[in-house]
């Protein structure tokens, strides 16, 4: 269980994460202060991650809820991916790519990726955003000592 003080040293990190993401990426800016509005009412365990980059591993309330809807175990919105359980070394890999990708794009990532879902019908394995994401993922699986090709924050 989550505690107070674990919740708002967790929410504090997000919110140094999106201020620092916002002067380096100030086109993810939108994206990634949906992800930070998402985080506001997520309990789980947060997990630091590259860069501006971080995951909920056990994710509960909207976070956990996300992913249920579209029919998957994880969801990254901006700088901030929400799982359901713990994540395995694809699954956290997968997921950081995604934020690679918004970083690329910035505004454009989310209308694409929106567009692509639509062009493929919501299917996830035919989405060219979800098979870059997986086969980075089956190249590059995460290492408990931080994300391939580099060092946790």
């Amino acid at each position: 269980m989550q505690t107070g003080g674990r919740y708002l040293q967790d929410k504090l990190a997000d919110a140094r994460a999106l201020a620092r993401e916002a002067g380096s990426h100030p086109g993810c800016l939108p994206q990634n202060l949906l992800g930070f509005a998402v985080s506001l009412v997520t309990l789980g365990e947060r997990q630091p991650g590259r860069g501006g980059w971080s995951y909920y591993r056990h994710a509960r309330g909207l976070g956990a809820a996300l992913p249920r809807l579209f029919g998957q175990d994880a969801i990254t919105i901006g700088n901030l991916s929400f799982c359901n359980g713990a994540p395995g070394p694809h699954l956290i890999a997968h997921e950081y790519r995604h934020y690679e990708q918004s970083v690329t794009e910035r505004l454009r990532f989310l209308p694409g990726y929106l567009l692509a879902a639509a062009r493929v019908r919501g299917d996830h394995d035919t989405n060219p955003y979800e098979q870059d994401a997986s086969l980075y993922a089956a190249a590059h699986p995460w290492q408990d000592s931080g994300p391939p090709g580099g060092t946790p924050v």
